[in-house]
C-alpha cells in the first residue's frame, strides 16, 4: 500500500471519527443538529481538495526524440532540357 492510499483512509477515519464524536455530544440538544449537519459537509467538501494535493504527481518523462526526414539524394537522374 503506498503511503498516498494510507494518508487518505487515516484523513478520512479522523473526519469520521470528529463526526461520529460531534453527534454523539450534540445529539441531546436538536437545535444544533443543524451546526452537526453543516460541520459535516463542510468536511465532506473539503475531503477532495485535500486528497487531490496529497496525490503523488506522474513521474517526469523525457520529451519524445523528433526524428527529422532526412533527404535521400536521387539515383535516377534529372531530366535536361
Amino acid at each position: 500500500m503506498s503511503a498516498f492510499m494510507i494518508a487518505v483512509v487515516v484523513i478520512f477515519l479522523i473526519m469520521s471519527a470528529t463526526v461520529a464524536f460531534t453527534v454523539k455530544v450534540l445529539s441531546s440538544t436538536p437545535a444544533r443538529i443543524g451546526v452537526v449537519i453543516a460541520a459535516f459537509v463542510s468536511l465532506v467538501v473539503a475531503f477532495p481538495p485535500i486528497i487531490r494535493a496529497l496525490e503523488p504527481s506522474a513521474p517526469a518523462t523525457a520529451p519524445p526524440a523528433v526524428v527529422s526526414p532526412t533527404s535521400q539524394p536521387s539515383t535516377a537522374g534529372e531530366a535536361g532540357v
